[in-house]
């Protein structure tokens, strides 16, 4: 059975606190110095926090079947292979990234989910999946499934060890 985890980057790897942190630093630095670069070449990375993103690693590698399929609004005018790009710079798996869900203009987030599950019906064995996002729009049949991420924190090591049992009781079953 294939495992997937659907991935949120806004308040899931990246924080309101990461960010507030790097754009209050940025502020100050360029305040403080003669030259306006930017710290990070790149900024797409500059704002995730390193805990929430090292807490995602412990899962993927935890969970080496795992793949991921993005559906923050990241996805939104950028390739896989741009995606893969921003993991790799934060330095995780890129190539765990095997997909991104559909934008559904109107759609909440849980409807994008399942029109990406239900074109899926191809795969052998079926998906078990998570949802690891701080919005709540997710439909009814996707709540066992679903991890609600407090977006000022972002991605907990609790949170972390739930999604991974999540899966591992899948696998028992």
């Amino acid at each position: 059975m294939k495992q997937v985890i659907f991935l949120d980057f806004d308040g899931v790897i990246n924080s309101v606190q990461s960010a507030t942190m790097h754009y209050e630093f940025l502020a100050n630095y360029s305040t403080l110095c003669a030259f306006k670069e930017p710290i990070v070449g790149d900024y797409k990375a500059s704002e995730f926090c390193p805990v929430a993103v090292s807490n995602l690693n412990y899962i993927l590698k935890e969970l080496p079947n795992l793949k991921v399929v993005v559906s923050s609004f990241w996805r939104r005018g950028r390739t896989i292979d741009e995606l893969k790009e921003i993991f790799y710079y934060l330095g995780l798996p890129a190539e765990r990234i095997i997909s991104k869900t559909p934008t559904l203009i109107g759609s909440h987030r849980g409807e994008e989910i399942q029109k990406w599950l239900e074109t899926q019906t191809m795969l052998e064995g079926g998906i078990r999946y998570a949802i690891v996002d701080d919005d709540t729009d997710m439909l009814e049949e996707q709540l066992p499934n679903y991890f609600h991420i407090d977006n000022y924190h972002g991605l907990l090591y609790r949170e972390a060890l739930k999604i991974i049992d999540h899966f591992r009781k899948e696998e028992k079953c």
